[in-house]
């Protein structure tokens, strides 16, 4: 099995439009929710193509509420921490006569010590029920940053293949531990 780790998970509102127009009021004809993330995309991909894999991020609020739903729609099997902070959304539009898409991030979800403590605490039996750690993307806050290094350490300890996929301050010592 895979375990994908996202610390930065992304509750994403699509809207597509036939026509955009700058300084003027839009409607959409089409409007969807996914759930997004860089692991949580490494998941969806691992699914399509038949590999069993569990996917371990954060989720908060309301948002987390609609977060979870998504992904067990889509039968993504997921261990959520959570967290205080509502989780991150994007709105995402589609011009048609364009072919642009844009997408307009929010804020990242702040976690606390004690709620990056309690991923990390989580990670260790993960890490031993798995044969590969799948790290992406990027660190919400100082809070989680030293997760990936920690989860790349568990890897290593428990003999196990880790593959990174992030950017950001806590890059080095990622790569520190590799």
């Amino acid at each position: 099995m895979i375990l994908t780790i996202t610390l930065n998970p992304l509750l994403e509102r699509r809207l597509h439009f036939k026509q955009i127009t700058h300084g003027a009021s839009n409607r959409a004809f089409k409007e969807f929710f996914t759930a997004g993330g860089k692991g949580i995309n490494v998941s969806r991909q691992l699914n399509c193509l038949g590999i069993k894999n569990n996917a371990l991020t954060f989720v908060g609020g309301a948002g987390g509420k609609m977060f979870r739903s998504l992904l067990a729609a889509e039968n993504i099997d997921s261990v959520f921490v959570s967290s205080k902070s509502d989780t991150r959304e994007a709105s995402i539009t589609f011009d048609e006569s364009t072919g642009k898409l844009t997408t307009y991030f929010g804020l990242n979800a702040p976690i606390t010590a004690e709620e990056a403590s309690d991923f990390k605490s989580r990670l260790d039996k993960a890490i031993q029920n798995c044969s590969i750690v799948i790290l992406s993307g990027s660190s919400p806050c100082a809070e989680t940053d030293g997760i990936f290094p920690y989860a790349i350490s568990l890897a290593n300890e428990h003999d196990k293949i880790s593959i990174l996929d992030t950017y950001g301050s806590h890059l080095n010592a990622c790569i520190e531990q590799g």
